[in-house]
C-alpha cells in the first residue's frame, strides 16, 4: 500500500489532466479551525515590497509537550471519536488475493489537540472474526486540532483463506496519544484540493491521486504518509487507502501539485470527485523507542 517517492510518469503511467478541486482543509492531518494565514497587500508604488517570511508560520523545532493518555478520554473529558467509517473488499488481479479498503474520519471532540495519535483498525466478517491482520491496520496521525475531523484510509490484504465476501465491517481502536494544551498546539491548516484520479490498472484497482496541497508553514515538515478517503455517489465512505510516502516534498511549504500511488485499494464504483486526500506531516522524526503497544505501519 506504498508510493514511490518519483511516481513513474511514462505511459500507461500517465496523469490525467482534468482538475477539479473540491477543498479539503488539512490541520497537519485535518483541522476545521477559524482565521487563516494572511494574504498579501497590493504594493503601492512608495511602498516597500512585503517580507515573504510575514506570509508563513514557524513551525515548531521540538516534540510538542502534553500529558499521554487514551486517544478515547481527553483531560477535559472530550476525546477522539469516529463519524464516519467504511470497508470495501477489493479483488487485487491476482488469484485469490483480495485487499480490504478500509476508511474512516476521526473527530477530536475535546479542546486539547491529540499528538501522535495510534489508531489500529480490526476488520472483521459477521461472526466478528478478523479477515485481515496485516501491519498497514495500524497508523499514527501526527496531530488532530480541536473539534477537527480527518480521514485515515488504509488497504490490507486479506489473511489467507478469507475470500472477498467475507470482510463486512471496520472497528476503530484509539490505542494511545498525546494530549496538548490549545495554548502549546499549533493553530495553522494545511489545505488539499483533489485533482483527479487515474486508474492504471482496472483488474487490480490500482493507480495515482493527483491533488494541491497548500502549507502556510515557513519550513518543510516531515512526512509520515498520506491516506485518501474514497466515497461513492451518495456521499458514504466505501473505503482508503495510505500511501506510505517519506519523501520530502509531501510535506513542502507553500503550494505544490502532489502525486501518490493508490495499490490495490481504489473500490469499484466511487465518486472520484468526492475523494479527499490528508498529508501526516510532523514537526520531528518520529520517535525510535519503542512504543507502549503496536508499531505504525507510518
Amino acid at each position: 500500500m506504498t508510493a514511490p517517492s518519483e511516481p513513474d510518469r511514462s505511459a500507461p503511467h500517465r496523469r490525467l489532466l482534468g482538475r477539479r478541486r473540491a477543498l479539503t482543509p488539512v490541520a497537519l492531518v485535518a483541522a476545521l479551525v477559524a482565521g487563516a494565514v494572511p494574504a498579501c497587500a497590493p504594493i503601492g508604488r512608495n511602498e516597500p515590497a512585503p517580507d515573504p517570511s510575514a506570509s508563513c508560520v514557524e513551525a515548531p523545532k521540538e516534540p510538542l509537550p502534553g500529558t499521554p493518555g487514551s486517544g478515547e478520554s481527553a483531560p477535559d473529558g472530550g476525546g477522539l471519536r469516529v463519524t464516519e467509517s467504511g470497508v470495501s473488499l477489493v479483488p487485487s488481479g491476482a488469484g485469490s488475493l483480495h485487499t480490504a479498503s478500509v476508511g474512516v474520519m476521526v473527530e477530536n471532540t475535546s479542546e486539547y489537540a491529540a499528538y501522535r495519535t495510534l489508531i489500529r483498525f480490526e476488520v472483521t466478517d459477521e461472526s466478528g472474526a478478523a479477515v485481515t491482520t496485516s501491519e498497514t491496520l495500524v497508523l499514527e496521525i501526527p496531530l488532530i486540532l480541536p473539534g477537527a475531523q480527518v480521514g485515515v484510509g488504509t488497504g490490507s490484504y486479506l489473511d489467507d483463506g478469507k475470500t472477498v465476501t467475507e470482510a463486512t465491517q471496520v472497528t476503530t481502536h484509539f490505542e494511545a496519544t498525546t494530549w496538548v494544551a490549545a495554548d502549546d498546539a499549533p493553530t495553522v491548516v494545511i489545505e488539499t484540493q483533489h485533482d483527479s484520479i487515474t486508474v492504471v490498472d482496472a483488474e487490480s484497482r490500482s493507480g495515482y491521486i493527483d491533488y494541491q496541497m497548500t502549507s502556510p508553514y515557513c519550513q518543510g515538515l516531515v512526512s509520515r504518509g498520506v491516506s485518501s478517503i474514497f466515497r461513492d455517489s451518495s456521499g458514504k465512505i466505501v473505503g482508503g487507502a495510505i500511501a506510505a510516502v517519506r519523501g520530502p516534498i509531501y510535506c513542502a511549504a507553500g503550494t505544490t501539485e502532489q502525486t501518490i500511488d493508490a495499490t490495490y485499494t481504489i473500490p469499484d464504483g466511487i465518486d472520484e470527485s468526492a475523494t479527499s486526500t490528508y498529508p501526516y506531516c510532523d514537526f520531528s522524526m518520529e520517535p525510535t523507542t519503542p512504543r507502549p503497544t503496536v508499531v505504525p505501519f507510518n
